[in-house]
């Protein structure tokens, strides 16, 4: 449930209303309105929010192991350990995928852990993106054409 902070004039008509996106199609169904909050249930669409929003009992996905993977959309946090051979994380199509952000992150020393873009996409501009070292994380996120943007890149000893 994602609970949207908007002037009380935004929602004073009534509690039953339902929350639109700017074509007026519903995407859920306001649960709760104070003068100040509507919170919204079964939200089902991308929505664009302007001012606060604030998200309660967010879970994302996390993902860890010793084998190579194969980034999909239902997947957040990445952690492999390459301790027995070098491993790859191999991401979809930036173009497919604008705004997805991963976090990945490289569990023991030993091996490379290579961030393989799709095709002839790149991470930061680069073919690939290695981390090679234990705790070495990298936060990235697709800019929606052809490229997996390095938010943040840390390494931990």
């Amino acid at each position: 449930m994602k609970e949207l902070n908007v002037s009380a004039m935004q929602f004073m008509r009534a509690a039953t209303m339902e929350a639109t996106t700017s074509s007026t199609t519903p995407v859920g169904t306001v649960t709760t309105l104070t003068s100040t909050t509507a919170t919204i249930a079964n939200l089902n669409a991308t929505t664009s929010v302007v001012g606060t929003t604030t998200v309660t009992g967010l879970k994302l996905a996390f993902q860890t192991g010793t084998a190579n993977v194969v980034a999909t959309s239902a997947m957040y946090g990445i952690q492999v350990d390459p301790t027995g051979a070098a491993k790859t994380v191999t991401l979809p199509a930036a173009s497919a995928h604008a705004g997805r952000v991963y976090v990945i992150s490289d569990k023991a020393t030993g091996n490379n852990l290579t961030i393989t873009p799709n095709g002839g996409d790149t991470v930061d501009g680069s073919a690939t993106l290695v981390l090679n070292a234990a705790k070495e994380c990298a936060t990235i996120m697709s800019d929606g054409v052809s490229n997996w943007i390095l938010i943040v890149n840390v390494g931990i000893s």
